[in-house]
């Protein structure tokens, strides 16, 4: 399956209702009531912006790149995602980065804080920036900007050599990009089925905790504890950035987890499938998704909206974003929600899954009338092969 390389912003959320999915046929196979584990609701701590100091009248050049990755699919009235990178290219001064954002030609904006420092000749990422679009589709040119401040060693009579910073305020990059705002997209009536016998047994012939045992533990070293949130979007990153993508040949080959850390690339259904073994390995419940032309994985995270809501703010705390700046998309069914975790799509935990879209009535679309959601319990029973 082809991965849809234009990633897709996740600010709506995806309810049964709002979708129109339809439960049909499930196998006995899969999580029972008593296996499914909400993981602890933790939250990041939040940016700290402290200018340095001491800041002078002095003005040392600022001479700096923008790099970043947009979303080519954003939606009017909805809008898209960026995550952006400065490349100092002082040989001397550092850059201290306190915010940035996106701003249209026609005058609307979104920003966010951060606190970075750049290196001399050195990059530093700043992160993630969920912003609106305009609300009607179209051609707008656009600039990203930066809140920079930046340094110079100076010298004094009585103290010697010392950094000296100037507060620059604004800065951004060409005025001459531009993003296509598409259209929202039409709503799919969507079938679900659980388990399906065939995909059951053959996703989790590949699935497989123990391969994925060291990147769990990876996981936990640069977020402790007990299965919580932060983990679970530790793994998302760690995805991101480990595996890269990559299509298949004329043939569908679906790898196991053990196969895609190997070889450090995978598509849609290799991803989800690592995915999903790194969630049973922290302790977690993970489901593979199968729709037409795509597949994403999907983590079990509670039984009510309250825990819906509480993931979501713990999920923004981790990019640095504030309450009600990013919004988590999920699939919510009588066992409860299913946060989607889609590597291979929109670049961040929760954001809808490659090949959706948002739709006018306020929610996303997948634009397939089946799902086939799997259980990742990597437990095939005998007989499960025969069809």
């Amino acid at each position: 399956m082809k991965k849809l390389i234009a990633v897709i912003v996740a600010l709506m959320i995806i309810t049964v209702a709002s979708v129109g999915y339809l439960a049909t046929d499930s196998s006995s196979s899969g999580f029972g009531p008593g296996d499914l584990a909400a993981p602890e609701i933790m939250r990041a701590d939040a940016v700290n912006v402290s200018m340095p100091s001491p800041l002078t009248a002095t003005s040392p050049p600022t001479d700096m790149a923008f790099k970043w990755r947009i979303t080519e699919d954003i939606y009017a009235g909805a809008g898209g995602a960026l995550r952006l990178s400065i490349e100092n290219m002082n040989s001397a001064g550092r850059l201290y980065i306190y915010g940035f954002g996106l701003i249209w030609d026609d005058g609307s904006s979104t920003y966010r804080n951060c606190s970075v420092y750049v290196p001399a000749g050195g990059m530093a990422s700043l992160g993630l920036l969920v912003f609106a679009a305009p609300d009607e589709p179209g051609t707008y040119g656009y600039r990203v900007v930066v809140k920079v401040a930046a340094s110079e060693m100076v010298r004094t009579l009585f103290r010697g050599w010392s950094e000296a910073w100037h507060d620059y305020g604004e800065l951004g990059s060409s005025s001459d990009q531009s993003a296509e705002v598409a259209p929202l997209v039409e709503e799919t009536q969507t079938e679900v089925s659980y388990n399906v016998k065939a995909y059951y047994a053959r996703i989790n012939s590949l699935v497989s905790y123990e391969a994925a045992a060291g990147v769990a533990d990876e996981i936990r070293a640069e977020r402790p504890g007990e299965y919580n949130i932060l983990q679970i979007v530790e793994a998302y990153e760690w995805v991101r950035d480990a595996i890269r993508y990559q299509e298949d040949g004329a043939v569908d080959y679906w790898q196991s987890a053990g196969e895609t850390l190997e070889r450090g690339c995978g598509d849609c259904e290799d991803h989800a499938i690592l995915m999903s073994s790194i969630i049973g390995a922290l302790g977690g419940n993970a489901r593979v998704n199968i729709v037409k032309g795509h597949a994403f994985p999907t983590v079990f995270v509670g039984t009510t909206q309250e825990q819906m809501a509480q993931v979501e703010a713990a999920i923004a705390s981790y990019y640095g974003l504030p309450d009600g700046q990013l919004t988590a998309s999920y699939l919510v069914d009588e066992t409860g929600y299913w946060l989607v975790v889609d590597t291979t799509g929109f670049p961040y935990a929760g954001g809808i899954p490659a090949q959706s879209g948002y739709s006018a009535d306020g929610g996303w679309s997948m634009g397939s009338d089946y799902l086939y959601a799997i259980d990742a319990t990597g437990v095939v029973a005998a007989g499960l092969f025969d069809l």
